[in-house]
């Protein structure tokens, strides 16, 4: 997802907290890496809320939701199967990951999600841009009788989007495009402005704006452009990217602010790892409890940790 080695994300981080030790200064915008940005805005806005005596969603936004619900990512495997446990246990929108395989061998995936589904949940499909338009058209046409919710990033020139929808009506999301648009360092920044202009001007052809803030920076920056999107009247989604169960606290509490709140987030990743930072961490669950997943003590696991350098 980035080209960012873990050596590059250990050097930025030991810079960024010698500044902070050192001498106080906050580190913003292009100086960071935007993954890096993110955990460290994550790290200091829960030393904020520890100190303030309040969960980190309700750092966020005084009116952020006490549950989150998840849409269940259906990734390798028999989609009939993966949706059949995950109606069973409660989860009421799944996403289908398409475009790995040949166009029929995906509209025969989707077609079983879809009869598995049977009109209990919504259904949601992620391309990842794998598709030129006369593949994205010819699988639009094989998959006429599914109702989706959305379809994220089709195709593998996403500037022509706009014309994929109107060639197909397809309700189209946007998931890699946002980060490339817009600078998630400073809510004010000119480029985060121009960003916001750009994706606003889509409105009519997008069904919603799926945010993976880990991509995006600065957490704050994230609800400001949230902010910024929903005054537009764009549905929008917070997803994972497959961080750890520490980050993905923090993924959970901004999906529980309320410009956030009313999507199906794209959370439940911790099954892919195995092995996980927090020992406790939820899983496999369609709604999570945010006050009792953010209040409780996190179950580090140690040996899955190295220190990198100490600071005094």
């Amino acid at each position: 997802f980035d080209d960012l080695s873990l050596r590059d994300i250990e050097g930025a981080c030991v810079a960024a907290i010698d500044q902070f030790v050192r001498g106080g200064r906050r580190v913003e915008g292009d100086a960071l890496h935007a993954p890096v940005l993110f955990g460290m805005s994550a790290a200091v806005l829960g030393l904020e809320a520890s100190v303030a005596g309040s969960p980190l969603h309700k750092h966020l936004s005084a009116k952020a939701e006490a549950t989150v619900e998840l849409n269940l990512l259906v990734d390798d495997g028999e989609p009939e199967r993966i949706v059949s446990r995950g109606l069973v246990a409660g989860f009421k929108c799944f996403k289908l990951k398409v475009g790995r395989r040949e166009v029929d061998a995906d509209i025969d995936r989707v077609m079983r999600a879809h009869d598995a589904i049977m009109g209990r949940a919504t259904l949601r499909l992620d391309a990842n841009r794998a598709w030129t338009m006369a593949e994205a058209c010819r699988f639009a046409d094989g998959i006429a009788d599914v109702a989706l919710d959305y379809i994220e990033e089709p195709l593998d020139e996403p500037g022509r989007l706009e014309e994929l929808y109107y060639r197909t009506g397809w309700p189209i999301a946007i998931d890699e495009s946002v980060p490339e648009l817009v600078s998630g360092s400073i809510p004010d920044d000119t480029r985060q402005r121009q960003g916001v202009d750009r994706i606003v001007r889509m409105a009519g052809f997008l069904a919603a704006v799926v945010l993976k803030p880990s991509l995006l920076g600065d957490i704050r920056s994230t609800l400001a452009l949230a902010d910024h999107l929903h005054a537009a009247g764009l549905r929008l989604t917070v997803s994972s990217l497959l961080e750890s169960a520490v980050g993905r606290r923090a993924l959970l509490a901004l999906a529980a602010t309320p410009l956030l709140c009313n999507e199906y987030a794209g959370l439940a990743t911790g099954d892919f790892f195995a092995a996980d930072l927090d020992r406790a961490a939820w899983s496999g669950t369609p709604t999570v409890d945010v006050a009792s997943e953010l209040e409780r003590e996190i179950q580090l696991s140690g040996n899955l940790l190295s220190v990198v350098r100490e600071w005094k």
